[in-house]
């Protein structure tokens, strides 16, 4: 205690003289009858002796010898130098202590051929005891051994694991360690083969298994299998494949992880699937099997898992890139956002919602393997591999319907046709007239005439509309003037009360601040309300095309 403050005497003392007068204290401070020396407490030591002796006459021998084994010899885990190198291809979440590896096994066994040895019992610790038969001890610690010798290696095949691959480099790089010659597999078993059969057959029967991926020559040297040659192969082809995948780039992507799936990690697992029949189906050797087989699965596994994951992630990404497009050209502007001052022009409007060759369109030609529609709306396609996130879906359906609205089939301009009616008696009262001026052209709805002004959307540029009403006597502004292509649907931006498709939409705007309305017929034939700003407002880009809201 005393040394682990020392760096605070800055270096004033030497260092080795401080260590001596510490180790003098050590020594005689606690026997120096200047100090009190309280007397042992006798019930603790016959509760320890009780519990001591309740362990057999064997445990506490064995654990003491499998200390002693474990101090003299190092243990052995996956980044052992027992490898001769590491790899992060494979790792372990344990490993055997020193006492049951290869050496300390020798030691442990000569132990027991001199079972003298092993009794040693501290009287002060357990009390008067009656030591038992040297020979049974020695039989029953190398039972205990054994057992636990089989165990520990056991373990470690099952706690050994491949680590997720983290892109497709990734798994090229950890494949590559896996299939080489040196591969951490096949140093693992070969490891285990070589510790576990030096007790005999019948000793090792669970361990069997291990002779279906390294069996032994005449010679007894380890070898290869038939079928692990074909795993390595399979696993080298699929390295191949992931460093294809990795130097492709967008849709290509995409396109190598499908190829992926469903070329070579079938290969590769029925590479594993060869390997266990060739395993048998011994109870004794099920756990090391099956171990086993695991372990061969997981970079299989990994590699299938990372292919499937390209494929959501690049429809994402198409996602992401389209709506950074789509907002560029219209989906920040108005009327696509309401509170926007700028307005696209009818250029980007066509990049944006052209039949067949727009953003919109295009989109849904990358989608066809996903999604389908059915009616007015898109749905998921049966059998699809990824979730579609229901939220695109709905955004994909309204901006389609749009498109298809505002663009006739082969037109490279935008147009819209309907009509209007100013409605006197779906007005307030008070409302004596109202006048709808639209590019020079005018209709007046009175008491005695209400005419109908049938109109087309064009995005033209000169356009003006105005809509007043007379109220109260007095001539009131409703909505407007409004200029310029969008002048139309600024005009409707204010109204509200628009229906289904198919159907006359009966809109109102608002007198002033007051709750009186003044009302039009608005038919649109069988086109959604496209100039409704509830259809607007729902023609938000959602970017996030897999997975969920």
């Amino acid at each position: 205690v005393l040394g682990s403050h020392w760096g605070l005497s800055n270096g004033m003392v030497d260092d080795s003289l401080a260590q001596l007068q510490f180790e003098f204290f050590g020594k005689h401070l606690v026997s120096n009858d200047r100090f009190t020396n309280p007397p042992a407490d006798e019930g603790v030591i016959v509760r320890t002796r009780d519990f001591l002796s309740r362990m057999g006459a064997v445990q506490p021998f064995y654990v003491s010898l499998i200390n002693k084994a474990n101090q003299l010899h190092g243990g052995f885990g996956i980044d052992s130098r027992a490898f001769g190198s590491t790899s992060p291809a494979l790792l372990t979440r344990t490993e055997v202590p020193g006492a049951f590896s290869l050496n300390g096994r020798e030691y442990v066994k000569e132990q027991l051929s001199r079972p003298d040895s092993l009794l040693q019992a501290e009287e002060w610790v357990l009390g008067q005891v009656t030591l038992p038969d040297p020979a049974l001890v020695a039989m029953g610690i190398d039972s205990l051994y054994d057992l636990e010798y089989r165990n520990q290696w056991r373990n470690l095949l099952n706690q050994a694991y491949v680590p997720a691959f983290q892109g497709p480099g990734d798994a090229a790089r950890k494949l590559a360690d896996l299939a080489g010659d040196n591969s951490p597999l096949t140093q693992l078993f070969s490891v285990a083969s070589n510790t576990v059969f030096v007790g005999g057959e019948a000793e090792a029967e669970g361990f069997l298994p291990l002779d279906a991926f390294l069996p032994r020559d005449s010679a007894g040297r380890l070898g290869l299998s038939g079928s692990a040659i074909a795993y390595f192969d399979a696993l080298d082809r699929l390295k191949s494949a992931m460093e294809e995948m990795d130097r492709a780039q967008g849709s290509e992507t995409m396109a190598r992880a499908g190829e992926i799936n469903l070329r070579e990690v079938p290969e590769a697992e029925g590479a594993v699937r060869l390997i266990r029949r060739e395993m048998g189906t011994e109870p004794a050797g099920r756990e090391v099997a099956n171990s086993m087989v695991d372990l061969l699965s997981q970079p299989v596994e990994n590699a299938a898992a990372l292919a499937r994951g390209v494929e959501p992630s690049e429809i994402n990404r198409q996602g992401s890139e389209f709506c950074t497009e789509f907002n560029r050209r219209v989906g920040s502007k108005h009327p696509f956002q309401g509170s926007a001052t700028a307005e696209p022009d009818m250029d980007d409007l066509a990049a944006a919602f052209q039949r067949s060759v727009s953003l919109v369109w295009n989109l849904g030609v990358a989608l066809d393997p996903y999604i389908e529609r059915s009616g007015p709306i898109y749905r998921q396609r049966a059998g699809s591999s990824v979730q579609i996130n229901p939220a695109f879906l709905e955004f994909y359906g309204q901006i389609r319907r749009f498109s298809e609205s505002i663009f006739g089939e082969g037109a490279q301009t935008p147009g819209v046709e309907f009509s209007v009616r100013p409605s006197l008696s779906e007005s307030s009262e008070g409302v004596g007239s109202i006048s709808l001026q639209v590019d020079g052209r005018q209709t007046i709805c009175t008491e005695v005439d209400c005419r109908t002004l049938v109109m087309r959307w064009d995005g033209n540029a000169s356009s003006e509309v105005e809509l007043t009403a007379l109220v109260d006597g007095q001539n009131v502004r409703i909505a407007g003037p409004f200029r310029g292509p969008w002048a139309v649907f600024r005009l409707f931006a204010g109204a509200s009360g628009w229906r289904s498709p198919g159907e006359p939409h009966t809109i109102r705007w608002q007198v002033g601040g007051t709750q009186r309305t003044v009302a039009a017929v608005v038919d649109l034939g069988r086109l959604p309300p496209v100039f409704s700003t509830t259809l607007m407002r729902d023609i938000q880009c959602v970017p996030r095309i897999v997975g969920g809201r």
